[in-house]
């Protein structure tokens, strides 16, 4: 595919025909492994000074240090324009190339995603594989049902000019298009807004005050037989008391956005705290207060061969740890995955399997240096064994893939055992064997051991630090 006929594609398609919304810009960025989900945002709305205050905000993020992508439109000189890392717009041949992964899952689709939504799924996948610290975006029109919109919470929400615009779509009065922009604005993030009418001011505040924060907790809640939900106790910090207009009730809201949640009573013998809040259910979303880990469990065999627990007395003994290596695409999230189980003392990101010495992240990626991307565990295997470990690799990603994993496509993200012991690969070879035994067109290969070249500190532990998931890897039982 050539750049004209990357274009000429993009252009084809008819998006006056489709309808506002998400629904076709979820269903093409979930078949390419969700890369929005990955990346921290700065999403960028309002009727005037969107793209000056983008270019800014990019500008001030790569003078601090972060890998910055920059996603607006239109372009002024080239289409390449309208997606930048670090000031850089992107080439023609990753431009194409990241075309044709996204082309025939968007011509597969019942209802073809319009050319915004294909541009802003292409800019996505290209922000992620580049692994951009932060992402400055910029809305194509309004906010609520912008294709834009799909990227999770931001971390801030910027509102510029808000005025008359695309009044056929967004509303016919400036009030109309404010609740349409605001929508841009998700919880736990923070909101920005240019001086505006305070009409317009007090729209995005009323949609600031659904923050999302966490208030009360299941066990406190109690039936005080008055309709509304009552709790004797608040998560500390949670709730903030103040005298009601009536000057006799007690008023509670919330701490974070100010939002009025109902009234506080004392001494009525309810319960031993004696404390009711009495909260409008209207300013509850009740939700779990954990999900399930995956399940991680030792091999029958090596269960049964655990020497039981004979006596506390006995002196500590030296923890004689072990070093097993996995390459299974982008190394984040086999960190992340394999980090998680019980016995992992360490877990670091990095390089190996080919032939440059102490490669940078950038030559690793220019596919000249033969590395593969991969994570070295170091493990008790007291607490967990190596199979158990190579079991859950092959089990967090997809081992019939060759070269790439989800959208993540080259051969530094190839499925790879590095065995640092003849029992390692004798296990890493039969785990292979079983998975073929069922039917698995099994890529992945066993090596020896070379010398692991740790990656750059940004990133390690890069899931933890970011508060994000993986988006290539997650858990799917195979044996």
């Amino acid at each position: 595919m050539t750049i004209n006929e990357a274009l000429d594609y993009i252009h084809a398609v008819d998006w006056r025909r489709s309808s506002l919304g998400l629904r076709r810009i979820d269903e093409l960025l979930a078949q390419m492994g969700h890369p929005e989900r990955t990346m921290k945002f700065v999403h960028v709305t309002g009727t005037n000074g969107k793209g000056s205050t983008c270019a800014i905000l990019a500008s001030v993020l790569r003078a601090a240090g972060y890998r910055t992508g920059l996603y607006t439109s239109p372009y002024i000189f080239r289409f390449n324009e309208r997606m930048q890392i670090d000031g850089a717009p992107i080439s023609d041949a990753e431009l194409c190339a990241v075309t044709e992964e996204v082309r025939p899952l968007a011509d597969g689709m019942a209802d073809h995603p319009t050319e915004f939504e294909m541009v802003t799924a292409i800019a996505f996948s290209w922000f992620a594989s580049r692994k951009c610290d932060i992402v400055v975006c910029e809305v194509g029109m309004g906010g609520e049902l912008d294709a834009t919109n799909v990227i999770p919470a931001p971390e801030a929400a910027v509102l510029c000019n808000i005025g008359l615009d695309h009044t056929a779509y967004l509303g016919d009065t400036v009030e109309k298009i404010a609740a349409t922009k605001s929508g841009i604005i998700k919880a736990g993030c923070d909101a920005v807004l240019y001086p505006c009418a305070p009409s317009v001011r007090e729209v995005v505040a009323d949609r600031c005050r659904r923050c999302g924060a966490p208030l009360y907790r299941s066990q406190d809640k109690f039936d005080a037989g008055c309709g509304w939900p009552s709790f004797d106790d608040e998560i500390p910090g949670a709730v903030r008391r103040e005298p009601d207009a009536d000057g006799r009730r007690t008023e509670i809201l919330c701490a974070k956005c100010g939002a009025h949640l109902g009234h506080v009573f004392t001494d009525e013998g309810f319960t031993a705290k004696n404390t009711r809040h009495c909260v409008n259910s209207l300013s509850l979303d009740f939700v779990p207060a954990a999900i399930p880990t995956m399940p991680v469990a030792e091999p029958a065999a090596a269960s049964a061969e655990k020497p039981e627990n004979t006596s506390s007395a006995e002196p500590p003994k030296s923890v004689q740890t072990e070093r097993a290596i996995f390459a299974g695409g982008c190394f984040w999230g086999v960190e992340y995955m394999l980090g998680k189980v019980d016995g992992v003392k360490s877990i670091r990101s990095g390089y190996i399997g080919g032939h440059t010495e102490n490669p940078t992240y950038e030559q690793v990626c220019s596919h000249k240096t033969g590395h593969a991307e991969a994570v070295e565990v170091e493990f008790d295997p007291s607490k967990v064994s190596y199979e158990t470990l190579a079991r859950l690799f092959f089990e967090i990603h997809d081992p019939t893939q060759l070269d790439g994993q989800g959208p993540d496509l080259g051969d530094q993200y190839r499925s790879e055992i590095f065995y640092t012991t003849p029992e390692q690969k004798e296990v890493a070879e039969r785990l292979i064997r079983i998975l073929k035994e069922k039917g698995y067109s099994v890529v992945t290969d066993v090596t020896p051991a070379s010398r692991f070249w740790p990656a750059e500190q940004y990133h390690q532990n890069y899931y933890n630090r970011k508060g994000t998931q993986p988006y290539c890897h997650r858990y799917t039982k195979r044996f």
